[in-house]
């Protein structure tokens, strides 16, 4: 067990400086003893051309209460430059792990996504960070779907899309429907019991995370 604390201690580091709560962090129990210790609330907008080809996403995380007060103690007043110093230590952090951001077309899984634009805010009480991944090309959404999931694998962080509106698509005259397939309400047993004796979570695996994410389908026909 020892020799998978430092590689836990670099999953809880993800999201912030390395000064911040990091004594809190490193108590927390390794990822095959995983559960949730910091909630996010995601919204996602497609960016599409006349063609209904997609050129980016841009995603929307609002942290819980309780961790965006951690957070931030340090800060003076919610320094906004500050603020965009922690999110860019978190894009930098985020790109192996692929910014939690799992995106497929045509059954395809969409690796190389670069973060071009990012910031941090705080939005009534609560920290929010804001982040566009570019497509090197773009995909057509005509024939094909796309998938969007956004989870943590080691399950430390919780991902959820908003309830009321968690995706839209830009320009909003593109003939898009969004359906939403929860996560099964039963896990398969198997995949959880083989992440749970993993030693180590790896960028990009579906982990313990996955089996909990729900999945957004987009039809542009």
């Amino acid at each position: 067990m020892a020799d998978r604390a430092p590689r836990a201690r670099r999953l809880r580091l993800l999201l912030t400086a390395a000064a911040v709560l990091g004594a809190v962090l490193a108590a927390a129990p390794p990822p095959v003893a995983a559960h949730p210790h910091v909630w996010i609330d995601t919204r996602a907008v497609l960016h599409l051309d006349v063609d209904r080809r997609l050129h980016a996403v841009a995603l929307r995380w609002l942290f819980d209460e309780l961790y965006s007060e951690a957070a931030v103690m340090d800060l003076p007043a919610r320094d906004a430059a500050a603020l965009r110093t922690m999110a860019a230590e978190a894009m930098t952090n985020l790109r192996d792990w692929r910014y939690f951001t799992d995106l497929r077309h045509d059954g395809r899984r969409l690796d190389t996504l670069p973060v071009t634009e990012y910031d941090a805010a705080w939005v009534d009480g609560r920290l929010e960070f804001t982040f566009t991944l570019t497509l090197p090309q773009p995909v057509d959404l005509r024939h094909q779907p796309l998938a969007l999931r956004v989870f943590d694998p080691s399950f430390y962080i919780d991902v959820a899309f908003e309830e009321d509106r968690p995706l839209a698509v830009q320009p909003a005259a593109a003939a898009c429907s969004v359906e939403r397939r929860p996560a099964p309400a039963e896990p398969d047993l198997t995949v959880l019991s083989d992440a749970y004796q993993s030693p180590d979570v790896e960028p990009g695996s579906e982990g313990i995370g996955g089996a909990f994410a729900d999945t957004l389908i987009v039809h542009c026909p």
